[in-house]
């Protein structure tokens, strides 16, 4: 049934209480599993007086990111399906529908950070951006 599943983490506590859930779908439908993490770049309005600040900002924001991506793949732990770690940079939610569309993923396995009503309609959620443009279905995980 899910060939492909694709995980957006983000390095939260929360994030990390999916695992349970990666390692069931994984192993139940023998998927492939597509770690995610989505990481912004500085803009120009940070870079106004600091010459070598965008180089050395870019790298360091990229190097999180693979970092948050091993750690993810590491509380799997020994697993029978493959996994991919992808590290994209761009807007949270454009870039997990892109992703999801690249790869040809069936499903897209995720958390929500469990914002409140308020908070949520002034911020915007990723989660509900994403459950509102995905064309393939999308499990949440509170």
């Amino acid at each position: 049934m899910f060939k492909k599943i694709l995980v957006p983490v983000d390095g939260s506590d929360t994030c990390e209480r999916i695992m349970d859930y990666i390692n069931s779908f994984g192993e139940n439908y023998n998927a492939k599993v597509i770690l995610l993490n989505v990481y912004g770049l500085p803009t120009l309005t940070e870079y106004n007086n600091y010459p070598a600040y965008p180089l050395e900002s870019a790298y360091s924001v990229e190097q999180q990111s693979h970092e948050i991506l091993k750690r993810a793949k590491e509380k799997l732990g020994d697993i029978p399906y493959e996994v991919v770690m992808v590290s994209e940079a761009g807007n949270p939610a454009a870039t997990i529908l892109d992703v999801a569309e690249k790869h040809d993923c069936d499903l897209i396995l995720m958390c929500t950070h469990g914002m409140g009503a308020v908070k949520r309609f002034l911020l915007g959620s990723v989660t509900n951006k994403v459950v509102h443009h995905a064309h393939i279905p999308v499990l949440i995980i509170r």
